[in-house]
């Protein structure tokens, strides 16, 4: 039972540091922008809500372990002048750590989101948003509206 409580805990840190990878640029569309329904202010997002699957393995086998253990090991140590290593500390030491340690290997399966990019909208009513944000909006705005325009279905 606690391996499986410590297994969700990891989900869900892996779930929001993807989430927070997702491409999560916003723009507010003015109701001046707006033709078809000018009082009513829409946020416009790139993506939002991300679905994701994935897929747990449980890793007991040793060199599995040791591989695990160095590369992350590797990846903390490369910022410092004075590198550790694993390969620094006594085979038996190494040893009995990692016969203490559980792998668990979290695949990413699927990653999904949702764009909400003003696509009910009438053509005039797109493109005066579209227009808005390239004129008043800052980095963020412009990347809305660059989606908006790749991602808009044809007539």
């Amino acid at each position: 039972m606690v391996f499986v409580l410590v297994l969700a805990v990891i989900a869900v840190v892996l779930i929001k540091s993807l989430m927070s990878v997702v491409s999560r640029e916003e723009g507010a569309t003015l109701p001046p922008w707006a033709i078809d329904d000018a009082a009513t202010p829409v946020t416009d997002l790139t993506m939002y809500e991300p679905t994701v699957e994935l897929r747990a393995t449980v890793h007991d086998d040793p060199s599995w372990l040791h591989e695990a253990v160095t590369r992350l090991t590797d990846l903390h140590e490369e910022v410092r002048a004075d590198r550790w290593s694993v390969a620094d500390a006594p085979a038996a030491y190494v040893e009995k750590q990692l016969r203490a340690i559980v792998g668990v290997e979290l695949v990413v399966e699927r990653v999904e989101g949702k764009a909400k990019l003003s696509q009910n909208r009438s053509d005039d009513d797109h493109a005066g948003v579209v227009a808005g944000l390239r004129r008043e909006g800052g980095g963020r705005e412009h990347a809305v509206a660059e989606a908006m325009e790749r991602l808009r279905p044809p007539p």
